[in-house]
């Protein structure tokens, strides 16, 4: 399946998607968004998101926004796997995930969520929330820039996984990517 992906990511000006090979990069300027984000991406004015880049400090830790009622309409719209299959899906749905974590600051503006896999929201996701999170909280002094960049099947706009890079600026750094599978399958 992986070759069947269409990589829209490649031709948008913040993005640089090479296999590993090079950093990711959201460096389009971006206005009116809520720190600790500094740039994000979407294909077209309303599109779905393509790149989204924050900048983490202690101080933002813990100081993200919820979902509300309201945003997970949204993120139902965008192709929640109720939405694509009702019939099936009936008792099964995505959650309306956070690119950048409210535990990391993350607010929950139509640019940092997506329809992601209650498994993987929840489980390997959260971890990388958690990794980021922890890092910042051993070194108050350490910040965290934290690029995602969600990959996409075609025109869905619901992500097939999540590739993500971290770097502190103490140096260390990870890269990795997260599947998003339609429920109920998990993460891995």
């Amino acid at each position: 399946m992986v070759s069947s992906v269409t990589y829209f990511g490649i031709i948008s000006l913040c993005l640089t998607l090479n296999a590993f090979g090079s950093p990711l990069k959201c460096d389009r300027p971006t206005t009116a968004v809520k720190p600790p984000i500094t740039n994000y991406a979407r294909d077209g004015p309303e599109g779905r998101v393509t790149c989204i880049k924050a900048v983490i400090k202690f101080e933002n830790l813990g100081k993200g926004e919820s979902t509300t009622s309201a945003s997970r309409k949204y993120v139902a719209s965008m192709g929640s796997a109720w939405a694509i299959h009702p019939t099936t899906f009936r008792n099964m749905s995505d959650d309306a995930g956070h690119l950048i974590g409210n535990v990391l600051g993350g607010p929950r503006d139509s640019y940092n969520l997506i329809p992601q896999n209650s498994n993987c929201n929840r489980g390997a996701w959260r971890a990388v929330e958690s990794e980021v999170k922890q890092k910042i909280e051993n070194n108050k002094n350490v910040s965290v820039t934290f690029v995602v960049q969600p990959i996409y099947d075609g025109d869905n706009k619901r992500p097939i996984a999540l590739e993500f890079e971290w770097k502190a600026d103490d140096g260390t750094s990870r890269r990795d990517k997260i599947p998003n599978p339609l429920p109920p399958k998990s993460c891995t």
